[in-house]
């Protein structure tokens, strides 16, 4: 055997090694961020009758319990970080196995259009999944080939949690470097008031963001409009097309984000065209809350977490807003022959 196969032949070795080692520590380290993920829609305490569907947008603009204080519809809010419309897609196909609500509200956050494979939404989204035919198609029809061979690799599958990992580490030893070295002058950053708290999916938070983040330390401060994803928008046709199968009304709602965001997203009108565009040719009602006076006069950063999630004094807003829709109406008559 020459020099060179053997050399191949340790080099191999050696990494199928290092790819299990690794895996492993991985797989102990951070699976149970997958752990725990069964929608909370399950307990619920009757059937639901309002859907909430969408990114960390949604999880955070939309309180079911306001919603229904106005308009008496029991709601859940499904949406989860990062969800895009192919997982959006699953989620409500398993939703539907069970539940059959007379409104969808889904929420639009351009950006979740925008990009390539975003693997961690899709693996967080699949474990949770209920619905075993669901999971099935899910894996087989909406796992491209590259994320299959990533969720089968433990190494790979948690790559992201463990970026996300040393980010967050190195994060909190500057934020301590930059307090030890200025104690009269620590830095600002978003202050928790109370602890973020789940009601029926919606994350309720008293959060108020910070100057520094408004400012300095913005991300939409160097952002550029990518244009949309083809297989996004097809999985968008797919939502609507699902609902209409199911004669279920459904309203696509922009939540609105940080108004001085706003601001430095300078293609917004572009966005903003696009969308409004793209609902028109699927005929559904769509509407920009970044865009609307009667919400915007109201909001500021009072109403904001950080950059682009609202907080629970800017929900409780919204969900006002959004309960004077016309496809929420306040009276219940002929719900229950439905």
């Amino acid at each position: 055997m020459s020099r060179a196969a053997i050399r191949i032949g340790q080099f191999t070795v050696v990494s199928v090694l290092t790819i299990i080692i690794v895996g492993a520590a991985f797989e102990s380290v951070f699976s149970d961020v997958y752990e725990n993920l069964s929608p909370s829609w399950h307990d619920a305490r009757r059937p639901v009758e309002l859907a909430i569907l969408g990114s960390s947008q949604a999880q955070h603009a939309y309180n079911p319990l306001k919603i229904e204080e106005q308009t008496g519809l029991y709601g859940y809010n499904l949406g989860s970080a990062g969800q895009k419309p192919d997982s959006t897609y699953f989620l409500l196909r398993d939703f539907l196995a069970t539940e059959l609500p007379e409104v969808i509200v889904l929420d639009m956050y351009w950006r979740t259009l925008e990009g390539e494979l975003d693997f961690s939404q899709l693996a967080r989204n699949y474990e949770k999944i209920s619905d075993s035919d669901v999971r099935r198609d899910f894996f087989r029809d909406g796992f491209p080939l590259s994320a299959k061979i990533i969720h089968t690799l433990p190494i790979l599958k948690y790559r992201q949690d463990f970026y996300w990992f040393l980010e967050s580490s190195l994060n909190r030893l500057l934020d301590r470097a930059d307090e030890d070295a200025d104690i009269s002058d620590p830095p600002a950053p978003n202050t928790p008031t109370e602890k973020s708290t789940d009601f029926r999916g919606y994350r309720h938070t008293t959060d108020t963001i910070s100057e520094r983040h408004i400012s300095e330390e913005n991300k939409f401060r160097n952002y550029r409009f990518s244009g949309f994803n083809r297989r996004q928008v097809e999985y968008l046709r797919r939502i609507v097309e699902l609902a209409r199968q199911r004669n279920i009304d459904i309203v696509v709602v922009s939540a609105p984000i940080l108004p001085q965001s706003l601001d430095l997203v300078a293609d917004y009108d572009e966005i903003a065209h696009r969308l409004d565009t793209l609902f028109r040719s699927l005929d559904v009602p769509y509407i920009d809350l970044n865009r609307e006076p009667r919400l915007t006069t109201q909001l500021d950063a009072s109403h904001f977490s950080d950059e682009n999630h609202l907080n629970a004094a800017g929900a409780t807003l919204v969900s006002e807003w959004i309960s004077s829709l016309s496809t929420l109406p306040p009276d219940r008559d002929g719900r229950e022959n439905r």
